[in-house]
């Protein structure tokens, strides 16, 4: 079954606006949601974008280190998977 592509395309835009007007939880619930989609070759970008979000406006340090794992699994172009391996080192090992 081929992805929804209009669904992802309204929810991308829709993600960005919410960022862009400040709602920045908005924006992640949305960002997480595409992430989701494995078929459609956004959810990596959705993912790098979740974890930007998470670890510098929502400073939620274990969602961001799981968003940024998930976008560099999920194939994230190589310039932006090292930008993503350079904040999972900067966040730290998890502490639980």
């Amino acid at each position: 079954m081929a992805p929804d592509t209009t669904s992802v395309s309204a929810m991308m835009a829709e993600a960005d606006a919410a960022r862009a007007r400040g709602d920045a939880r908005g924006a992640a619930r949305l960002y997480r949601q595409i992430s989701l989609r494995r078929d459609d070759p956004r959810a990596a970008i959705a993912a790098y974008t979740l974890g930007r979000l998470e670890m510098d406006q929502l400073n939620r340090p274990s969602r961001a280190r799981a968003a940024f794992a998930r976008a560099i699994a999920l194939g994230l172009p190589e310039r932006l998977a090292s930008q993503a391996r350079e904040r999972l080192l900067a966040l730290g090992p998890p502490r639980d």
